[in-house]
């Protein structure tokens, strides 16, 4: 199983339909999506995200008693997981039909602890921005070169052996967490792709 885990705080209501609906309609249909509702007080995505629990069940929802921020949430979020995997997800992302299926695929066929992939953005009309998409290192040893300089692996695109999220937290880092968590893992010599 792949648990999906995700965040939201104040993302237009669309954005969050968009996302949760990318994910559940996924090919690999093993899941779990797993939602933090950040705001307690965002009710239209609380009864949204409510209502899609109600008609799939692979979807649970938690509303923060305030605001934790979002490395707190996603601590909150992995610890709930049941699945072998984790996924990443953003509430302002779509995901491509199969990303869960390719990139399983990926990770076990290469032997990673964390694969990503690359992105096209869009805009806030939800049309593509950049059609060709990104080109990030693929391999390990390219990866962690690069890593000194951004981040080849987009954070709402990990996919993330549990056993690397049990002994590893987010630690609060503004704007970075990610980045910070997979320099962590990186000079651990966990693998990346």
């Amino acid at each position: 199983m792949i648990s999906v885990i995700m965040s939201c705080y104040k993302e237009p209501l669309e954005y969050i339909e968009e996302a949760v609906v990318s994910i559940l309609n996924q090919t690999y249909e093993d899941i779990e999506l797993i939602i933090i509702v950040d705001d307690p007080t965002n009710h239209e995505a609380i009864e949204y995200v409510s209502s899609m629990a109600d008609s799939d069940k692979r979807l649970r929802f938690y509303i923060n008693d305030k605001n934790m921020g979002l490395t707190a949430s996603l601590n909150r979020a992995k610890g709930l997981t049941n699945g072998e995997f984790v996924a990443r997800m953003d509430a302002d992302d779509i995901s491509e039909l199969d990303r869960l299926e390719c990139q399983l695929r990926y990770l076990q066929e290469g032997s990673y602890d964390i694969v990503g992939c690359n992105i096209r953005d869009i805009d806030d009309a939800g049309h593509i921005a950049n059609a060709e998409g990104t080109n990030y290192p693929t391999q390990d040893k390219s990866i962690k070169k690069y890593l000194k300089i951004n981040s080849a692996i987009p954070h709402p695109s990990w996919l993330v052996r549990k056993e690397l999220y049990r002994l590893y937290d987010y630690v609060d880092f503004p704007a970075c967490e990610d980045y910070e968590f997979l320099t962590r893992v990186a000079l651990d010599g966990y693998r990346l792709g």
